[in-house]
């Protein structure tokens, strides 16, 4: 007799940490792009790298990962729009972007591989807006995070031709206003370009290896950790920046196990109850 209701406990808590992992990783997407190998500048060596790191990282921590390298025009709308589906009614859902970006008359502008940005005009059909990929989040339920690892002096910059009218081109990538349960972090501050180092990562994408899974640790706190690295490891010529709107709670990537403990009365404890055979919510704690 004993014997059986050990076997029912254990097979019970299978059920449940079953039933807990689903729910903790069901709601969590990402979409990680790197760019590293484009067709009409230098190759540049750290985003390949920096994607695939990142990619791993992120599933380790419960979520559905898509990783795209040296993402052509094309494929980049393609993974966006495929993403923006995937992650309609999602939890958390995290995109990812290593390589060339830029600033154009206060828009920013990722390129994609196979870009040739001849002249300015061009960067409107050749390019992928931020405001394109921010669109493809705009249907999750939950928190939106867009990190953004945009390579050195832009090559592109120096041999764009202006297409007649004026045009202003900023350094790195422009500032933004956020909308609700948004964080946009970049991995130097508006107007500046993010360090080249001869490393397998980017000084960024190394601060973010380090601290995105840690458990525990909030995600305002986390950005902050990810900014003092970047600043140390640069000698104070890059700092990271955020543009947030995130909500009152606190927030965590990787929660630690007392952080999950007291997260358990929030989850749909009737219908679990009823799955699992057991006669009340105090009975089960008690076991």
């Amino acid at each position: 007799m004993m014997r059986s209701a050990m076997v029912l406990v254990v097979g019970i808590c299978v059920l449940i940490f079953s039933a807990l992992s689903s729910l903790a990783s069901s709601g969590r997407v990402a979409l990680v792009i790197g760019n590293s190998a484009y067709s009409q500048v230098e190759k540049i060596r750290n985003p390949g790298n920096d994607a695939t790191a990142i990619g791993a990282a992120l599933r380790r921590m419960g979520f559905e990962v898509t990783v795209v390298h040296d993402a052509t025009k094309v494929e980049f709308d393609s993974a966006l729009s495929t993403f923006s589906d995937v992650a309609a009614g999602a939890d958390i859902a995290v995109v990812f972007y290593a390589g060339h970006g830029m600033e154009l008359n206060g828009s920013n502008y990722l390129i994609p591989t196979d870009a040739t940005l001849s002249t300015d005009a061009q960067a409107t059909s050749e390019t992928v807006t931020l405001d394109t990929v921010l669109d493809a989040v705009r249907s999750v339920k939950g928190l939106r995070i867009v990190l953004l690892d945009v390579y050195r002096k832009n090559p592109f910059v120096l041999k764009m031709k202006p297409n007649g009218a004026s045009r202003s081109i900023g350094r790195g990538l422009a500032g933004i206003e956020p909308t609700p349960n948004l964080l946009v972090s970049y991995s130097a501050e508006a107007g500046a370009t993010a360090n080249g180092v001869d490393s397998d990562h980017s000084p960024y994408t190394e601060g973010l290896l380090k601290f995105l899974e840690m458990p525990g640790l909030e995600v305002n706190f986390l950005f902050r950790r990810v900014s003092a690295y970047v600043r140390n490891k640069t000698d104070g010529q890059q700092t990271p920046f955020e543009y947030s709107s995130l909500p009152e709670e606190p927030v965590y990537l990787s929660p630690s196990s007392a952080t999950n403990l007291l997260k358990l009365p929030k989850l749909k404890w009737f219908s679990m109850r009823r799955e699992l055979g057991c006669r009340s919510r105090r009975h089960w704690l008690a076991r």
